[in-house]
């Protein structure tokens, strides 16, 4: 179980597009020197699968600060409190995954235009994921943005360069009003 309580996250990317997050240390070492390799032949029978794995059941946020800034682009997104609950076998090739998030107070700006501020969101639902084949099954998947409700059923599968679904967007719940807000 992984579990991450008031966590406040910066993401932040400069004018020169490096993000804050890439913390590797650039090597300081020369240019290698060509030499001759000799390959030698390999015993795959002896090679044995790695017994390594790890078993997570949940994945939890409680009231995350999110601030997403690129100054390249100068895009700016925030949001709090963030509460995600992810749970199921996150450790298998299929598993049926269960999500609760909530977003209050998102704010999104591009350049000098405010495209969101003080929106809430929720995502709530079951999704059958095989991370074999990166395909994903929504049944009942439903989202809110303010008083706007949806319900989404179908399957997204993503390819190397491509990304196929089928989905059913189902409005229905909402009227005027919810759309106002």
């Amino acid at each position: 179980k992984v579990w991450l309580k008031h966590p406040e996250i910066y993401a932040v990317i400069s004018k020169e597009g490096k993000p804050n997050w890439d913390i590797m240390k650039q090597s300081d070492a020369a240019e290698p020197v060509a030499e001759t390799v000799v390959e030698e032949p390999v015993d795959e029978s002896a090679a044995e699968p790695s017994s390594f794995q790890l078993s997570m059941q949940s994945i939890a946020i409680d009231d995350a600060v999110l601030y997403y800034t690129d100054h390249s682009t100068n895009l700016h997104f925030h949001t709090a409190p963030l509460t995600v609950a992810l749970s199921g076998d996150l450790s298998a090739a299929e598993s049926t995954l269960s999500l609760d998030a909530t977003a209050a107070d998102i704010t999104f700006v591009s350049g000098e235009t405010t495209f969101a501020s003080s929106l809430t969101a929720a995502l709530s639902g079951r999704v059958a994921a095989n991370l074999v084949e990166n395909r994903f099954t929504l049944d009942g998947v439903r989202f809110a943005v303010n008083d706007v409700t949806a319900t989404l059923n179908g399957w997204v599968a993503a390819a190397v360069d491509d990304i196929d679904m089928d989905i059913a967007l189902d409005c229905s719940q909402n009227n005027f009003k919810s759309i106002l807000s």
